[in-house]
């Protein structure tokens, strides 16, 4: 659940050509969307978990399904802010 315009959302990758494939193995852990950068890479991304604490759950989980380099960003009312961790 989202509270107050704030999300958290993980970054798997980012990708010219998606191979979904490629991120089978994480589909038990949530949906994977893909999110323009605007420049012919796409953002391979995971979530919209309304807690910090629950998105870093799923990062944990994420990074030991081989996606060691996924991360954490904070979404301000749909707009990217920075990274978390």
């Amino acid at each position: 659940m989202v509270v107050g315009g704030t999300d958290y959302r993980i970054q798997l990758a980012a990708v010219r050509n998606y191979d979904p494939n490629q991120f089978s193995g994480v589909n038990s852990l949530g949906s994977v969307k893909l999110e323009s950068a605007g420049t012919g890479v796409n953002r391979v991304m995971m979530g919209n978990y309304g807690t910090l604490g629950e998105a870093q759950a799923v990062l944990n989980a994420v990074k030991s399904q081989g996606f060691p380099t996924a991360y954490i960003l904070r979404y301000s009312n749909g707009v990217r802010g920075g990274k978390v961790n």
